[in-house]
């Protein structure tokens, strides 16, 4: 889970064509189709706003404990 326990869905920076879906727990099942459909939508046109607040960017490194 990320801290602020939401997914963690986007491209990853510094890795080239990485796209993540990750922390989803039991939801993904659910919503699995839908984050394919935003997924696609981001490779196929470069962004996607529905998945801006799963950015893997919103956290600074010192929030993220490993």
């Amino acid at each position: 889970m990320s801290p602020n326990d939401l997914r963690v869905i986007g491209a990853m920076t510094g890795m080239t064509a990485l796209i993540v879906a990750a922390g989803s727990s039991g939801h993904g099942f659910k919503t699995g189709p839908a984050v394919g459909e935003a997924i696609a939508t981001l490779l196929l046109h470069g962004r996607s706003d529905v998945l801006a607040p799963f950015c893997p960017h919103r956290f600074s490194a010192a929030q993220v404990q490993l």
